[in-house]
C-alpha cells in the first residue's frame, strides 16, 4: 500500500504535463510579458526531455487561493491619479493592507494543504516553477495560432482565471477518485466552464520565433489529454542539491576561468568549448 500512496498526486507536488496528442512537454522559457505564453514540444522523449532545465517544464500543484481582496486593491490602484483625495488615498492604503493579509493567508493555507491528496473534480492552480507565475486563461485575447480559441498565459496574479478543475480523460475514473501520477487528465477552466487546456494544431512559427518549433497551449472547447509526470519532488532539505538535467557552471579555480561555449540550444555552436578568463578587480568583488 505504501508504494501506491507514493503515486498519488498531492497538493505541493511538482509535476510536468506531457501532451498525449503531440508527444511533448508543456513549457515556458521566459518570465517577461512578451514571452508569457506556454508552448508544447513535439516528438519528445518522456525520460530525456529536449529542454535542459527541469524547472522550465515543471508546475507546482497549488490549492485554490483567495483573490477578492487583491483584485479590489488592483482595481483601486488602477483608478488612482495625482488628483486623488485624501479619503481615496486612505482607502487605497487600507485595501493594500487587506490584500497583503490575504496573500499571507494564502501562503499559510498552502502550507496547511501541502501533502493532501488531489481528487478528480477538485480545483487547483498550476504554478510554473521557473517563473513562479500561475497558468492563466484569457477571456479577451484570442490565441495567436488559432483565432477560434482563447490565449493561455503566465501571470503572477491570483484570480478565477487561474483556477482549473482536474478531470479524467477516460471514464475508467470519475469525480471523487484519487488522481495518480501517470494518469491522463484534462484541465477544465473554472472561469469558463466547458473549455479546456488544448494543444494547437499549428506551430507558432512566425507568430513567435522563440517558440517556432513548438505548438501553443491555448483554451478550447476541444480538450487535450496530459499525462502527469513527476519530474522531481523537492523538499526543504533538497533545495540546494543539484538534480539531473539542471544547468550548472564549471569554474577552473587555478586559472579563475569559466568553461564556456557560444551558441544557443538546438542550434550549432558558434565557437569551440574553451576557458574564458575573467580578470578580477579587487575594488569590485562581484567581478
Amino acid at each position: 500500500m505504501a508504494a501506491i500512496a507514493e503515486d498519488v498526486l498531492c497538493i505541493g507536488d511538482t509535476i510536468a504535463l506531457y501532451s498525449d496528442d503531440v508527444l511533448g512537454y508543456v513549457y515556458a522559457l521566459q518570465s517577461s510579458s512578451s514571452h508569457a505564453v506556454l508552448a508544447v514540444n513535439s516528438k519528445e522523449d518522456r525520460v530525456q526531455p529536449r529542454c535542459p532545465d527541469a524547472q522550465v517544464l515543471s508546475f507546482k500543484i497549488c490549492s485554490a487561493n483567495r483573490y477578492k481582496l487583491q483584485k479590489a486593491y488592483r482595481k483601486l490602484a488602477a483608478a488612482q491619479s495625482s488628483t486623488s483625495s485624501v479619503a481615496q488615498m486612505a482607502q487605497l492604503t487600507q485595501a493594500k493592507i487587506a490584500a497583503a493579509a490575504e496573500e499571507e493567508d494564502n501562503a499559510v493555507e498552502q502550507r496547511r494543504q501541502k501533502g493532501k491528496k488531489v481528487l478528480y473534480g477538485q480545483m487547483v492552480q498550476l504554478q510554473h516553477v521557473f517563473t513562479g507565475k500561475f497558468v492563466h486563461i484569457s477571456t479577451q485575447n484570442t490565441s495567436p495560432t488559432e483565432s477560434s480559441n482563447m490565449q493561455v498565459t503566465l501571470s503572477s496574479e491570483n484570480a478565477a482565471f487561474a483556477l482549473f478543475r482536474v478531470m479524467p480523460r477516460f471514464k475508467v475514473k470519475g469525480e471523487g477518485d484519487l488522481v495518480q501520477i501517470e494518469d491522463q487528465v484534462v484541465l477544465e477552466s473554472v472561469k469558463s466552464p466547458g473549455q479546456f487546456l488544448h494543444v494547437s494544431r499549428h506551430k507558432f512559427e512566425a507568430h513567435m520565433p522563440v517558440y517556432a518549433d513548438s505548438y501553443e497551449l491555448n483554451l478550447s472547447v476541444r480538450f487535450s489529454g496530459f499525462t502527469l509526470i513527476r519530474r522531481y519532488h523537492e523538499t526543504e532539505d533538497e533545495a540546494n542539491k543539484i538534480r539531473a538535467g539542471q544547468p550548472v557552471r564549471f569554474f577552473h579555480t587555478e586559472l579563475e576561468a569559466y568553461l564556456v561555449c557560444e551558441g544557443t540550444f538546438n542550434e550549432p555552436e558558434v565557437e569551440d568549448v574553451h576557458l574564458r578568463v575573467r580578470a578580477v578587480e579587487q575594488t569590485k568583488p562581484k567581478t
